[in-house]
C-alpha cells in the first residue's frame, strides 16, 4: 500500500451509486486529475478499458495504487483497478429494482407543464459452484431504462414570419442492458483458469436537441460491447506466480441523423435544419496478450520483483459526417459589446426569409465540411517492463 491510494469494499462500495455511468463519475472524481490529457485509465481485473461492470460483481477497487508503477503504459495518477468477485462455494444471489417517474418529482421551471418521465432499473445476480472445489460460475444481469426530457425554449418565425416563442418537452428515452458470466476452473492444484464474458448495449433517442435547438436536428445514437477476457495463474513455488492474460475487446457506435439540409444557426434565438450528424460510426477493436511473472527473494522477502511482456493490436474505423449539409449563422447585424445590435439574430434572418436585400439581412458565416468522412487506423504495441520493489523499512520502499 502507499499512503496516496484509496481502497473501497465493502460497507464504502455499497454506498457508491448503483448505475454505471453515475459510479464511473464518482471515481474519476475520487481518483483526481490525471497525469496526461486523455485522462486516466480503469482497469478491469487487469485489463485496460471496457464497460464498467454492475456493482453488485465488484469485489474491490483501488485508487491511484502505486502511480509509478512500471507495469503500466502511463503514469497512474487517476488509475481506477476494478477486481470482480468470483464464483462461490454456495450458491448465492441478488436481485434489485427501481422506479422513477414524474409524480415523485416537481414541474422543471421552464416547462410548461410537469413532462412525463420515468425510471426503470433492474437485474440480478446468481453464483456457486458447477463442482465444488473444482469449478464455479458468477452470472450478472442488469436492465436500466431511463424516459428523460429535453426542454426546448426557443424564439422562431411563425408561417406569416412573425416572432413567437416555441417551448416544448421531448423525450429522450435511454436504454441499456448488459450481461456478464463469469466462470473460474482450478485445472490442477496449481494452475487455474479464470473465464469472463460481458455484453452491453446501449441506444439514447431524439439526441441533440435542447435549450435552443428545434426538434429538427434530432439524432440517435447506438453503441454495443462486446468483451472476453481468459485469464490463467500458473503457481511456480511458494514464491514465484505467473499469469497470462488475453483480452478482445469490440465496441461499435453509431450515430444517425440527418444532413441532407443545411443547419440554420439564429444566435440565442435557435438553432435548426438538419443535425449534421448523418451517417457517422466509431468500430473499434482491440486484442492484447499480457504475461508476467512476481516473486520475492531476499532474506526477509524484503525484494518483491515483477517482470513480464504486453502485446496489443488496435484497429480503428471512424467515419464523421459531422457539418457534411452545411451550416448558416445569422448572429445579427451591427452587434458590439456595449452598443447592442442594430438588427437582432432573429430580425436579421427574418428579414432574410422576407426577401429583404440589404446586406445585412445576409448570413454572416456559412461552413461546410467534404471530403472523405472514414478513417482507418491499425496500430500494434509492444513492450517489455521489470520491476524491483524493495522493503528497506516498514516505513519505506525504494522503486
Amino acid at each position: 500500500n502507499n499512503a496516496s491510494a484509496t481502497i473501497i469494499k465493502g460497507k464504502d462500495l455499497d454506498a457508491l451509486p448503483d448505475d454505471p455511468n453515475e459510479l464511473q463519475a464518482a471515481l474519476q472524481a475520487l481518483a483526481g486529475a490525471a497525469a496526461v490529457p486523455s485522462g486516466g485509465q480503469i482497469y478491469i481485473d487487469g485489463f485496460t478499458g471496457g464497460q464498467l461492470p454492475p456493482k453488485d460483481s465488484i469485489r474491490e477497487i483501488r485508487i491511484n495504487q502505486n502511480p509509478f508503477s512500471a507495469e503500466f503504459d502511463r503514469l497512474g495518477f487517476g488509475r481506477i483497478e476494478i477486481l470482480t468477485k468470483p464464483g462461490t462455494d454456495k450458491f448465492r444471489g441478488s436481485i434489485f429494482g427501481t422506479f422513477n417517474d414524474e409524480s415523485l418529482n416537481s414541474r422543471n421551471p421552464f416547462a410548461v407543464n410537469r413532462a412525463p418521465t420515468q425510471a426503470r432499473n433492474y437485474g440480478g445476480n446468481l453464483s456457486g459452484p458447477i463442482k465444488k472445489g473444482k469449478s464455479s460460475y458468477f452470472f450478472d444481469i442488469s436492465k436500466r431504462d431511463s424516459d428523460n426530457n429535453a426542454i426546448i425554449n426557443a424564439k422562431i418565425l411563425d408561417p406569416s414570419l412573425n416572432i413567437v416563442s416555441f417551448r416544448r418537452d421531448v423525450p429522450q428515452p435511454t436504454k441499456r442492458f448488459s450481461i456478464a458470466p463469469r466462470f473460474d476452473l482450478a485445472i490442477n492444484d496449481k494452475n487455474t483458469l479464470v473465464a469472463r464474458y460481458s455484453f452491453t448495449d446501449t441506444s439514447s433517442n431524439n439526441q441533440g436537441i435542447g435549450d435552443t435547438s428545434l426538434p429538427t436536428r434530432i439524432y440517435k445514437t447506438t453503441s454495443s460491447e462486446h468483451e472476453i477476457r481468459l485469464t490463467e495463474t500458473m503457481i511456480i513455488n511458494a514464491k514465484t506466480v505467473n499469469e497470462t492474460r488475453f483480452e478482445f475487446n469490440r465496441v461499435n457506435r453509431d450515430q444517425r441523423g440527418d444532413n441532407s439540409i443545411p443547419t440554420i444557426n439564429v444566435v440565442s434565438s435557435f438553432i435548426g435544419g438538419g443535425s449534421q450528424i448523418g451517417e457517422s460510426f466509431n468500430h473499434n477493436k482491440v486484442w492484447e496478450v499480457n504475461n508476467f511473472t512476481t516473486t520475492s527473494f531476499g532474506k526477509n522477502s524484503q525484494h518483491s520483483v515483477k517482470f513480464g511482456v504486453k502485446l496489443r493490436h488496435i484497429s480503428l474505423n471512424d467515419r464523421s459526417e459531422n457539418n457534411f449539409g452545411g451550416t448558416f449563422v445569422f448572429p445579427g447585424f451591427g452587434c458590439g459589446p456595449f452598443t447592442g445590435c442594430a438588427l437582432s439574430s432573429i430580425e436579421q434572418y427574418q428579414g432574410k426569409l422576407a426577401g429583404l436585400t440589404g446586406v445585412q439581412y445576409n448570413p454572416t458565416q456559412f461552413s461546410i465540411t467534404t471530403g472523405d468522412p472514414l478513417a482507418s487506423v491499425s496500430q500494434y504495441e509492444f513492450g517489455l517492463y521489470a520491476s524491483d520493489d524493495w522493503r528497506l523499512s516498514p516505513a519505506l520502499v525504494l522503486s
